[in-house]
């Protein structure tokens, strides 16, 4: 590496004696119609950059392997639709936690100040609404468990939840961010609309509770290699229908309401849903989401799909979708296309 480089001595010596291999090296390779030209301008060239090298870095202190280890990455920077603030996403190691965090940060031109937007250490991949009012990111952070009664069934469930990656919304003006999906599939892959009123994602397709336990029941711990694969649904939700089950959490629940969600709960036991209340089906592949776009009017949805296990296993995986957004609730699998999406 250059900083590696950057440090080491280059005597003369040293550069005499690999300029005469790299000298013996090249004058092979002149015997495959290459000019003594061309080969005493690369030795040239290669005599110079060490030399360069040395040279540059001199007065530069070492980089030490705490300092490496501690850089900030930058994953990914969004700029508002209005051009006026940013959103950056970057990833620093937590010596304390031992983890990498990813963390969001908001810079304003109004102010010039660099503000964080998220502190929880688990969030990533933000794009803006298209009217610039919110910030939707994906984020691994631990959601509540609910109801504190009945522990033990809900022991298991909250186990499988924990470290789900769910997607998040925040307002660009200032607030808490608040779940928008729920469950235990992680979102793969999320696009806006052009009239910033939903949200398309893509999970893994999900169980219902009944067809969970049936799998369980039948093979236990058991790890099937290839056979518990299964590929994503495609699912779109409004972006009013997020905040009503915001303040529906976050009211008091009475015993009464409790009630009736428990018994609306057990009747949708047999449905295959997305797993988010409203959230509607758009399509499904038997592969995994790995992108999306959206069509400027709307209509169509773009995908990119890969394989279901994340490993390259065939080129047959790795293919590009349409479909309608119109057609909601039938899960159809959407149709080929030779064009590569793009936001």
């Amino acid at each position: 590496m250059l900083f590696i480089i950057s440090e080491l001595p280059i005597p003369f010596a040293w550069i005499k004696m690999h300029s005469r291999r790299l000298s013996t090296f090249l004058q092979g390779l002149s015997r495959f119609s290459v000019s003594r030209l061309v080969v005493n301008c690369m030795l040239i060239g290669f005599i110079t950059a060490a030399v360069a090298v040395r040279v540059g870095g001199a007065g530069k202190p070492r980089l030490t392997r705490d300092e490496f280890f501690s850089a900030v990455d930058f994953d990914r920077v969004e700029i508002s639709p209005d051009g006026h603030m940013v959103v950056i996403a970057t990833e620093r190691a937590d010596w304390d936690a031992e983890r990498f965090r990813q963390d969001l940060w908001l810079w304003r031109d109004s102010d010039g100040l660099l503000v964080p937007l998220t502190q929880s250490g688990h969030d990533s991949d933000p794009k803006w609404s298209p009217d610039g009012k919110w910030i939707a990111f994906l984020s691994d952070r631990n959601l509540d468990s609910g109801d504190s009664s009945d522990s033990d069934e809900n022991s298991s469930e909250a186990e499988a939840k924990k470290d789900v990656k769910h997607l998040y919304l925040i307002p660009a003006n200032g607030g808490e961010a608040f779940p928008v999906t729920r469950g235990e599939e992680d979102v793969h892959a999320f696009v806006w609309d052009p009239h910033s009123q939903r949200l398309y994602l893509a999970t893994r397709t999900p169980w219902s509770k009944k067809k969970k336990e049936e799998y369980k029941e039948q093979w236990k711990d058991v790890l099937r290699y290839r056979e518990q694969e299964r590929g994503d649904v495609i699912a779109r939700i409004a972006v009013t229908e997020a905040l009503k089950r915001q303040i529906e959490l976050g009211a008091q629940e009475s015993p009464e309401s409790k009630k009736n969600k428990k018994k609306k709960g057990k009747e949708e036991e047999d449905e295959e849903t997305a797993e988010t209340p409203g959230a509607e089906l758009v399509a499904s592949s038997p592969y995994r989401v790995k992108s999306m776009a959206i069509s400027p009017d709307g209509t169509q949805v773009a995908y990119a799909t890969n394989s279901i296990s994340g490993r390259f296993e065939s080129v047959t995986d790795i293919e590009l979708y349409l479909a309608d957004t119109s057609k909601t609730g039938s899960a159809e699998q959407g149709t080929g296309v030779d064009e590569k999406p793009s936001a």
